[in-house]
């Protein structure tokens, strides 16, 4: 699963992370929009929120359940058979969409079992994330009005592609309520 974030992501990230518990049996990708000059104190603020294990997504990792990834400043991050791939952030003159570029790699790489998140932020990256999510038959969720910036959310939802609105809380419930589902089909 993936959690994508820019201006103001930071408060639902944690309230998300919070709700879901010590031991959700997911894997969390934490992908914000990070200043690419500054180290980023983000996993470690994240480790407050959460008993979960909490690190620096590092090249050639295997995606773990119970664990949360957050994509390093100045990289990109791509995900291939459950490993986290760095990749050098492209400097192209053009708006940089992090989320967007790993949603697109998880809705490769897990196809029905992607699941996308669109929290806080300006813009309009996750969009096209969240519709690659949904045309391998993955869920995209979204945060509602409370996202002290609606863009990006307000972008996602407006795709038809959104399975579920919710706040951070309701949105954490919502996916402990699917994992709890999809382990019980099997």
């Amino acid at each position: 699963m993936a959690v994508g974030a820019s201006a103001g992501g930071l408060r639902p990230t944690a309230e998300l992370l919070r709700e879901l518990g010590p031991r959700p049996d997911i894997a969390l990708v934490v992908i914000h929009h990070l200043d690419p000059i500054h180290e980023s104190a983000l996993a470690e603020i994240l480790s407050r929120a959460t008993p979960m294990a909490v690190v620096v997504a590092t090249d050639g990792v295997r995606v773990e359940p119970n664990h949360v990834y957050v994509m390093p400043p100045n990289a990109d991050l791509l995900i291939r058979a459950g490993i986290l791939n760095l990749v050098p952030r492209a400097y192209t003159g053009h708006l940089h969409l992090p989320i967007n570029q790993f949603f697109e790699s998880l809705a490769l790489d897990q196809e029905s079992l992607a699941i996308g998140v669109v929290l806080s932020g300006t813009g309009s990256d996750g969009t096209e994330g969240v519709k690659a999510i949904m045309s391998h038959g993955g869920l995209a969720l979204a945060q509602d009005t409370t996202a002290e910036y609606s863009g990006m959310p307000e972008s996602a939802i407006a795709t038809g592609c959104i399975d579920f609105v919710s706040s951070p809380p309701g949105l954490a419930r919502a996916l402990v309520g699917l994992r709890a589902r999809i382990g019980h089909d099997r």
